[in-house]
């Protein structure tokens, strides 16, 4: 969800050059009426104009240019269409901004609660995990569990307020996620969900046989439902692309050699491999082996270098790859690759 909160610092605007025009030195929320369907209000879309059309030429005192560039004026424009289309008018009798609070810093200005939620993920979720996560020196199982802990706290009640100390940050009630969301009312009571999906399903099993037994009521019990495929953290490798990819499936355990019996150890980064479901890990070119092994193939494989074409056959140039890779010993400091197509326009890399 998202929270607004109007400041005195925000809504000032210095006017350097324009001395002579008779403009409004504060705007607030309240100027802008809110709209009563989804239907374009005019009126609205006048003043936001008439908003654009005044502060924007003006001069900034700084940097001597106005205040609006080239990308802002884009912008406005944009933001006026959706107005025009009705985008940001209210549905009819159900009103999207709410009192949360005051702000104090800001002179008591109120702070809303926008029903209709976002998109951005700064506030709410960028801001407040990297208090969570492990600072430095952790493997990749840590940082994957403090994800997971994250995920469930935000999802319950908790969100971590950076400005306290560590051991009160997993006390501090925040009413803009999980629980509150829901129901309209913060979550009470301990994080362990899983006790409490057991407590109630033995409580119903034995209500027939306690004496006047307590119920707990109003908990959705996850263990009546079927559990969601979605992963958090670390993504499994899809089958097809593993297959197309030739890679290997994860195999669990410790690898037995056939003809001793010896238990090796398990390789460097297997939980990675775990996750990602192969039998080595997927990872970049990173180790001086990989570095060398690829000027090798550059040089001596046509698959990685072939003559008159500019883009080698990425799908079997990471066969070639991975196949090395499988061959390879369990310290040999090879890794599997895969294909990846980046949003840079230039095509397709292994």
């Amino acid at each position: 969800m998202q929270y607004l909160s109007l400041t005195k610092l925000t809504s000032h605007v210095s006017i350097v050059g324009a001395q002579s025009k008779i403009l409004p030195k504060h705007i607030t929320l309240y100027e802008i009426p809110h709209l009563n369907g989804f239907e374009s209000d005019v009126n609205t879309l006048s003043l936001v104009s008439h908003v654009f059309r005044t502060y924007g030429p003006l001069i900034d005192p700084k940097t001597k240019k106005p205040l609006f560039t080239t990308d802002n004026w884009k912008t406005a424009k944009h933001v006026l269409d959706l107005i025009q289309n009705g985008y940001l008018s209210d549905p009819p009798g159900i009103p999207p901004y709410t009192v949360v609070g005051l702000d104090k810093k800001a002179g008591g200005l109120p702070i809303y609660r926008c029903a209709r939620g976002t998109n951005a993920t700064e506030g709410g979720v960028h801001k407040h995990i990297r208090a969570r996560l492990p600072k430095c020196g952790a493997s990749l199982r840590h940082v994957n569990a403090a994800l997971h802990d994250f995920v469930l706290y935000h999802n319950l009640s908790v969100c971590v307020n950076s400005n306290l100390p560590f051991s009160d940050r997993l006390l501090t009630i925040n009413p803009k996620v999980g629980t509150k969301n829901s129901t309209g009312e913060p979550y009470k009571g301990h994080l362990c969900i899983w006790i409490t999906h057991d407590l109630q399903d033995r409580r119903s099993a034995l209500q027939n046989v306690l004496i006047s037994p307590s119920q707990i009521t109003g908990w959705v019990n996850g263990n009546h439902y079927v559990p969601t495929a979605e992963v958090l953290g670390i993504l499994p490798i899809p089958l097809e692309i593993r297959e197309s990819s030739g890679m290997a499936a994860y195999v669990s355990g410790p690898i037995v050699n056939a003809t001793t019996g010896v238990k090796k150890k398990p390789q460097r980064y297997d939980f990675l491999a775990q996750m990602q479901g192969t039998r080595k890990p997927v990872l970049p070119v990173h180790t001086m082996a990989e570095k060398l092994m690829f000027r090798t193939l550059m040089s001596s494989n046509r698959e990685f270098n072939p003559p008159n074409v500019s883009e080698p056959p990425w799908n079997q140039a990471v066969k070639i790859w991975n196949a090395s890779v499988d061959k390879s010993g369990e310290t040999s400091g090879l890794y599997y690759k895969v294909i990846f197509v980046p949003n840079t326009g230039h095509g397709t890399r292994s």
